[in-house]
């Protein structure tokens, strides 16, 4: 089966397609955070561009990385100009935001994870250590020194934490999301699919549309939210981590916009000291880090039980027709001698081919093989629902 890099690599897109693809989406991205609130202010809890621009490297062969760099720094110089922040600012934000994805991109490929594997959980942890965490680190310092420069606030060490956190919460969020979908979706199992869905964006909406001092009331500080962790785990545990990461990146961004309106639990209980992007953040690290360590890990027990069956069909099989090998048949004389009875025994045929040395030395082995799996599938096809075909070995079946 070819990899996501090979299929993209037989269909590429001519390089500037690919810079107006990047940058455009970059923007889109850009201009849904700032609906939310000015980054300057540091109001937003993710950042979704630094997922999009670091799954996009990640999808890409590094021969075409530059467009991306290129499509990421127009776009981030372009928004910046738009906005009216000085140039030294934009050009440390583009500077920092095309370094960051960069950086990631490179430490995965050093770690075994090119692709941005997220099973197993020894590739999921990868991907966090180089994605989620270095590369906004790097970015984020260089980011925060263009936030200080454009605004009033001085704690350096506040403006760095957020500006990290929210990239590296865009790329948790986001990043996911893009990888596990270039695959194959959840087309199956339609309904419940549907009903997941509603159910999610319903508790969603009611833990963070509704909140007011009733709800404080009656119960205690920030239960409400975490109410839809285990409808996330449903999903992981149903649909792998494609589920998990769509489960994550609609709940969360929920959230997101209705804290940064001023409404739901963490707006409520951050008003006063200016605690709700923290607040915020908690809960989308938790959310998005436990619901995908839980996808990782189904996705394992999923793949090492699948493997252990075809193991033991390979062990109870022959190797060359199909048919069911010594071992399989002496297991299932030994139950069917045990379930007999006096009214009802058992019947054993015995039957060898005739002559086969002489299909081997004068037409080859590979045609005697050939016999043999014919041979295999026309006995198969003769006998009766129930009737039991086995290869001994050699010649006899």
């Amino acid at each position: 089966m070819k990899s996501s890099l090979d299929r993209y690599r037989s269909h590429q897109v001519p390089g500037v397609a690919l810079f107006l693809v990047v940058a455009a989406s970059y923007l889109a991205l850009d201009q849904f955070v700032m609906v939310l609130n000015d980054p300057v202010s540091l109001g937003a809890g993710c950042r979704p561009a630094g997922g999009r621009r670091r799954a996009r490297r990640m999808l890409v062969p590094p021969s075409r990385w530059g467009w991306v760099l290129a499509g990421v720094a127009v776009a981030e110089l372009g928004g910046g100009f738009a906005r009216g922040y000085p140039l030294e600012a934009a050009l440390l934000w583009a500077v920092g935001n095309s370094i960051e994805p960069l950086i990631g991109a490179v430490l995965l490929r050093r770690l075994g994870n090119p692709s941005g594997l997220l099973v197993p959980v020894q590739q999921l942890m990868r991907f966090v250590v180089a994605a989620v965490l270095i590369g906004p680190l790097v970015g984020g310092s260089i980011g925060t020194v263009g936030t200080l420069m454009t605004s009033d606030q001085t704690d350096v060490w506040q403006v760095w934490l957020k500006y990290f956190v929210g990239d590296a919460l865009g790329v948790l969020l986001v990043a996911p999301l893009l990888l596990c979908w270039r695959e194959r979706g959840i087309a199956r199992h339609f309904g419940e699919t549907i009903t997941l869905s509603v159910a999610l964006i319903t508790v969603t909406f009611v833990s963070f549309r509704t909140w007011n001092d009733a709800w404080e009331e009656a119960l205690p500080y920030l239960v409400i939210p975490y109410l839809i962790i285990p409808l996330l785990m449903w999903a992981a545990m149903r649909y792998g981590y494609r589920g998990a990461a769509l489960g994550i990146f609609v709940t969360t961004q929920i959230a997101n916009w209705f804290t940064s309106i001023g409404e739901g639990p963490f707006a409520f209980l951050g008003a006063a000291d200016g605690r709700a992007i923290t607040l915020l953040q908690f809960f989308l690290a938790v959310t998005a880090g436990s619901t995908l360590v839980l996808s990782a890990l189904v996705e394992d027990l999923v793949d090492r039980t699948e493997v252990e069956a075809r193991l033991a069909s390979q062990a109870m099989s022959d190797a060359l027709t199909g048919l069911p090998n010594r071992a399989a048949l002496t297991s299932a004389l030994s139950e069917r001698i045990e379930s007999a009875s006096e009214h009802r025994g058992v019947g054993v045929c015995a039957c060898d081919l005739d002559h086969f040395k002489v299909i081997n030395d004068g037409l080859g082995h590979a045609a005697g093989d050939d016999v043999l799996i014919e041979v295999a599938g026309r006995m198969r096809r003769s006998v009766r629902v129930g009737d039991l075909v086995a290869r001994q070995g050699g010649m006899s079946s």
